[in-house]
């Protein structure tokens, strides 16, 4: 992805991969397998830390992408106008929200998405460095991990499962 992207790959549109990482590809990982789940949170970690490198400065931005044709406003005009750094910055803030959206819906307390619960909590535990940006949702996120680890814990509060351990990072 960041090989393709640099290189100035003709009609491959990087905001288009990004966006669908986000949206199509991000929510399917509850219902893959535990080490498929780790690879993807390794994977979401590089991918999350070259969209925050690009986000943190516009002479970044600018440099490593305003004249890339992935990051072209039209798929059919690579050449063409490419989008703006204030853009870029709002679909980062937009993809920020939707994977926490995304993870909120399976970090809760239900204990009948146990597997799903454990895969999302492990792409997210592999994304903790980069992800998330904002503590807005950091906190939401923390008091759900909270609420989880109080429920694995029990009654007499010393048992603890692999859910409880996780969640607890």
């Amino acid at each position: 992805m960041r090989v393709i992207h640099s290189i100035g790959t003709p009609y491959f549109s990087s905001v288009m991969l990004f966006d669908d990482v986000v949206r199509v590809l991000f929510p399917t990982a509850p219902w893959i397998t535990r080490g498929e789940a780790a690879n993807f949170g390794v994977f979401m970690h590089d991918f999350w830390a070259m969209l925050t490198r690009w986000d943190s400065d516009e002479k970044i931005y600018m440099r490593e992408c305003g004249s890339k044709p992935g990051m072209a406003v039209k798929f059919e005009s690579p050449d063409g106008d490419k989008h703006p750094y204030a853009l870029f910055r709002k679909l980062y803030r937009t993809w920020h929200v939707k994977i926490a959206s995304t993870a909120l819906k399976f970090v809760t307390v239900n204990e009948k998405q146990t597997h799903c619960t454990m895969n999302a909590l492990t792409v997210l535990s592999k994304m903790l460095p980069i992800y998330p940006s904002t503590y807005k949702v950091f906190n939401i996120l923390n008091i759900r991990c909270d609420a989880l680890v109080k429920r694995e814990k029990g009654p007499n509060g010393n048992s603890r499962t692999a859910l409880g351990l996780l969640a607890d990072q």
